[in-house]
């Protein structure tokens, strides 16, 4: 059994190449030229040097697999077309590629995220048959992706994946967090009181590969999380208790929030790269639920979180100390 990955060197995506190989299953990484290589460097893999935006160079990574797992994409850009010609039109070249050159593929399997569907508006988790509502052009990209994966239901077995935020060993996004924390911080934004689906890494990666072995799962769409939201109050507490603190409220007005994220992306114009903080980002951690309905993928994957965020808190906390990131 042999699958490609994209997006390998990335967060998620190195964790699911480990996850293959625990499974015993060949992998081969579409990597670009100039990534870094420092997850994938003690691993037993073959690279494929290309890019989902270029599609002349995906025949050669495609031909001869049985799975093709699609994670490679943006998070952050600098320019607003930027998140659609990785995200959707780099979907599009891959699909079009393993239609033309392995088109007797066992699945393609495309990570997707819960932008794409956006918040829930009244609280209700959503469900994978609620309309999509993204509000960054994060979301929209990757909604866009998703619409490319399903328009080819009917010529390759695909399926979609939509993690709620991922967190666990070697993500930086949450890093920020975990070491306010440890400060003794627990910064919100606003009076009101939020909600919010999270995953550990190791939960997306393990119903991802049931999404691409399960035979109810081709032309269907599955939010992976965590069975149980939390409150941002909720996880400072829990986070609390891994470092054994009683971190501090600090309260940051929706106005000051504001000014810092157009002072970030002023300072990142500045520098030529993608801001980690912007306006977009803003709004998504302004939105009240980030909710979403697991049990679709409970009944079709059979698919339970090892990890909730107790346990997946200290797990990550661990990782980012033995490896000088706390």
């Amino acid at each position: 059994m042999k699958a490609l990955v994209t997006g390998a060197t990335g967060f998620i995506g190195s964790h699911l190449v480990e996850a293959l190989q625990e499974k015993n299953v060949e992998v081969r990484c579409l990597v670009r030229p100039k990534s870094d290589h420092r997850w994938l460097a003690d691993r037993d893999v073959e690279l494929a040097v290309g890019d989902c935006r270029d599609p002349d160079c995906l025949a050669a990574a495609v031909r001869g697999v049985d799975y093709v797992f699609h994670l490679a994409g943006v998070v952050r850009a600098r320019k607003y077309e930027d998140y659609f010609l990785s995200n959707s039109t780099g979907t599009h070249n891959l699909l079009l590629t393993c239609l033309r050159d392995n088109p007797g593929l066992e699945r393609f399997v495309l990570v997707s995220s819960q932008a794409a569907a956006g918040p829930s508006p009244n609280g209700r988790p959503l469900n994978e048959f609620d309309a999509a509502r993204p509000i960054s052009a994060y979301g929209w990209s990757k909604l866009m992706a998703e619409k490319e994966v399903l328009e080819h239901k009917g010529d390759l077995p695909v399926v979609v994946v939509r993690p709620s935020p991922v967190y666990g060993p070697r993500d930086r996004d949450f890093h920020s967090l975990f070491k306010l924390i440890r400060l003794g911080l627990r910064p919100v934004i606003g009076r009101e009181e939020r909600h919010i689906h999270l995953t550990y890494v190791r939960d997306v990666v393990k119903g991802t590969w049931l999404a691409a072995r399960s035979a109810h799962t081709k032309g269907n769409v599955y939010f992976l999380a965590d069975e149980r939201s939390y409150t941002w109050r909720e996880i400072g507490l829990i986070l609390g208790r891994v470092f054994d603190k009683k971190p501090r409220q600090l309260t940051i007005p929706k106005s000051v929030s504001w000014i810092v994220a157009r002072v970030a992306e002023l300072w990142a114009a500045l520098l030529r790269r993608p801001a980690v903080l912007n306006r977009e980002k803003r709004r998504e951690m302004l939105a009240r639920y980030w909710l979403c309905d697991t049990s679709r993928a409970r009944t079709d994957l059979g698919f339970r979180v090892d990890h909730p965020l107790p346990v997946g808190a200290e797990n990550t906390v661990r990782w980012y100390r033995d490896n000088g990131w706390l």
